[in-house]
């Protein structure tokens, strides 16, 4: 069975505390058995399924969004995105080409990712390469 590799864009928010959103890579095949699409995303190990290839992703992007924002609730959220394999970036400008995963966490006074104070905190997490 072959597999195609989509970049989602994601977005997931949470009370207006804190947003997340950038874009991970997909991939969708076709299952023959059930003749719909089953879509992957390796860097959450999260599944979708979807009578065509665009509604597997929009499942996955639902998916990621529903995974996203209850780890947020859960104040876990940074916790997870270290143990799945994502890295802290330091703030931009960065040198070098964008990583192709990236998730961006906006966060106001006092919430997750970690201790933001009073202004909020911006903090940007990269896939794995």
């Amino acid at each position: 069975m072959e597999y195609t590799s989509v970049l989602v864009r994601v977005f997931a928010a949470v009370t207006g505390d804190t947003e997340v959103e950038g874009r991970l890579g997909m991939q969708v095949r076709k299952d023959d058995p059930t003749d719909s699409y089953l879509g992957f995303m390796p860097s959450l190990k999260l599944y979708a399924q979807g009578n065509t290839v665009q509604e597997a992703e929009r499942m996955m992007e639902q998916a990621v969004s529903l995974y996203l924002e209850l780890a947020i609730k859960e104040r876990e959220l940074e916790k997870i995105l270290l143990h799945r394999g994502f890295r802290r970036l330091p703030p931009a400008p960065r040198p070098g080409p964008e990583p192709d995963e990236i998730l961006s966490v906006r966060t106001s006074g006092g919430a997750e990712p970690s201790d933001a104070d009073e202004s909020g905190m911006e903090l940007e997490y990269a896939g794995r390469p």
